[in-house]
């Protein structure tokens, strides 16, 4: 075989050995042939520059390099981000017959991997390439022959999509920056004078105390009259959704007491270093832990959790799983040998004193129009004030972490990693779980293991409920248990295109309950932008406003066109037939509840 010179002049890690499979000290590759310039969907979880087709390095474009490691980064373009999906749909069209066939491959893998789309200079077929860390070459093969059959196939080897509750169709709403009870509530009470459907009402981390799971903050959420709060809601049939971080904090001193980590601690539930002692990360309360779903009593240890959770107040409908991939601030084990009782962040946070706000979408230009992030200022259009309106756009086996020869934290082959080296911002991969399996070969299960683990906590402590779970890190058959959120995005127009390709992207990986932070996360959003976003977002199956700490305030009430544009876009969608309600009670329940004109029809009475 001829070796090829790098196909992206930029990056000589694209230079192809012309071999079709190599078995190599921690690594395997495979190489096969497509069509050029072939059409083909998947391989994600991404935020493509190319959308939801990817570039294949044809008609001018560069190719693709899709990276399966899961990492906590908010949103980047064209880089590995929370989830790994190796499966891909390729549309062929026979234009003897014009007709069209598509089929599907799954790479059936957690290893950390690269997998190329290139198409080299002068060559008539397109190549995909796998590049593996770790782990075994098993495909599955999807005959298809049509998109939806393709998706069909792949859910019944992966699991179909878990049946969601009716409220999760509906409009939620949520904010880094509710900072206290009074503040949360104060969202209800404006939601209904403005008389826009709210569903469920969520929390970030404002809610814990000392940022620590499953607690609720004494002074700011005390929790007699958090559960007053939540009774209020549903006797409303309303619901109420808190989030759940990854880490658990990590006990101080001996007269801390956090039962989630000395009940962890007695089951021995938690993920360790090579020799056997507590690995130590940092996440938002300081030093933490991490759940290890291999052990055999961490299904018991979350369940109680969770439960002990809801019977102190905070009577949950559901659970928002975040930092999932697994997030950690620091790399390795941090904590080993450190001073526990260091819980500040290492670094400031959204909002405070010397970090504000400045960003604003595409167009607008806070110097010249002020921070409102109004369509108009004075009767004056704000949008391109200041004439821009331009985006930026040794065999490895168990117990390998006491092995020699195995290079488990810088292996041979660097994959294209947005932090670089694999153990930044997450756990280290080297870390050992339960069944002597390193970190490197499971990394990208981390979420996944949480979801299933949290649903079936759920299904116990509320048996005639349907689990609703919304989380960041998603791998295959992840939707038979969770659903998705496409992360910390950003408020730009760039932003709200891209998670059209998004929602697309998580159909095909079977992960139907999708959708964006509507109006933007990152930065400020403003009224054109969240007026348009509010729209599009009804039409999503998961439908919420969340934004970050310090920046404008972006609830729907907060702007008339907006309000107007909510109300307007969600009593569309009330009008299908696909509404986010059960029965003809519940339907007209929800109408009357909101004063939104609706009759039965009479094809579905």
């Amino acid at each position: 075989m001829t070796p090829i010179p790098p196909v992206i002049a930029t990056d000589n890690s694209t230079a192809l050995d012309g071999f079709p499979i190599v078995f190599e000290d921690q690594y395997l590759q495979l190489t096969s042939a497509l069509p050029l310039d072939a059409n083909v969907y998947g391989l994600g979880e991404v935020v493509a520059s190319s959308g939801f087709r990817r570039d294949a390095g044809t008609n001018g474009g560069t190719g693709t390099i899709q990276t399966m490691w899961a990492r906590d980064d908010a949103d980047p373009i064209d880089r590995n981000i929370y989830g790994s999906h190796p499966i891909y749909m390729e549309h062929r069209f026979d234009s003897s017959t014009h007709t069209s066939q598509s089929h599907g491959v799954f790479l059936y893998s957690a290893s950390g991997s690269d997998i190329l789309l290139l198409t080299p200079p002068s060559s008539n077929v397109s190549l995909i390439e796998y590049r593996l860390l770790g782990g075994t070459l098993d495909f599955y093969f999807f005959s298809g022959p049509s998109p939806q059959k393709v998706v069909e196939q792949y859910g019944e080897l992966v699991g179909l999509p878990t049946w969601q509750p009716a409220f999760g169709f509906g409009f939620h709403l949520c904010r880094w920056g509710y900072l206290n009870l009074n503040d949360t509530k104060d969202q209800v009470v404006k939601m209904r004078e403005a008389n826009i459907p709210l569903e469920v009402m969520w929390n970030d981390i404002d809610l814990y105390h000392a940022f620590r799971d499953f607690t609720s903050d004494p002074v700011s959420f005390p929790a007699a009259e958090m559960k007053t709060f939540i009774d209020e809601l549903h006797a409303n049939y309303q619901h109420y959704i808190p989030i759940v971080d990854a880490a658990v904090a990590h006990q101080v001193n001996a007269t801390d007491i956090y039962d989630p980590y000395t009940r962890g601690a007695e089951l021995d539930v938690f993920i360790k270093n090579p020799n056997g002692t507590e690995y130590i990360g940092q996440v938002w309360p300081g030093y933490t832990v991490f759940p290890d779903w291999f052990a055999k009593d961490t299904q018991q240890y979350w369940t109680e959790a969770l439960r002990n959770w809801s019977q102190s107040g905070i009577d949950f409908s559901g659970v928002w799983l975040d930092m999932n991939e697994a997030s950690s601030f620091c790399e390795g084990s941090c904590g080993t040998d450190a001073n526990l009782s260091n819980t500040s962040p290492p670094f400031l946070l959204p909002g405070d004193p010397g970090m504000p706000i400045t960003d604003y979408p595409e167009g607008y230009n806070s110097t010249i129009s002020g921070p409102s992030g109004n369509i108009t200022v004075n009767g004056t259009l704000t949008f391109g004030a200041d004439g821009s309106t331009s985006s930026s756009l040794s065999k490895r086996g168990i117990g390998a972490g006491r092995q020699t020869g195995i290079n488990l934290n810088v292996p041979p082959y660097t994959i294209h990693n947005g932090f670089g080296p694999l153990s930044v911002h997450t756990i280290a991969t080297n870390a050992t779980h339960a069944g002597d399996f390193v970190e490197l070969d499971v990394h990208n299960m981390w979420g996944l293991m949480e979801e299933k683990a949290t649903h079936l906590a759920l299904l116990k402590i509320q048996p005639k409920k349907r689990p609703f779970l919304i989380s960041r890190s998603t791998f295959p058959s992840t939707g038979k248990w969770s659903g998705h959120w496409l992360g910390d995005n950003f408020s730009k127009w760039q932003y709200m295109y891209f998670s059209i390709q998004g929602v697309l992207q998580f159909q095909l990986f079977q992960i139907p309950m999708v959708g964006a932070d509507t109006c933007g996360f990152q930065g400020n959003t403003d009224e054109e932008l969240c007026n348009r976003w509010m729209q599009l977002s009804a039409f999503v199956p998961f439908y919420r406003n969340h934004n970050q700490r310090g920046a404008l305030s972006q609830e729907p009430y907060r702007w008339d066109s907006v309000a107007n544009a909510t109300r307007t876009a969600i009593a569309t969608i009330l009008d299908w037939p696909r509404r986010p309600c059960n029965t003809s009670v519940d339907s007209e329940r929800f109408h009357s509840r909101w004063n939104i004109p609706w009759t039965w029809p009479s094809d579905l009475a």
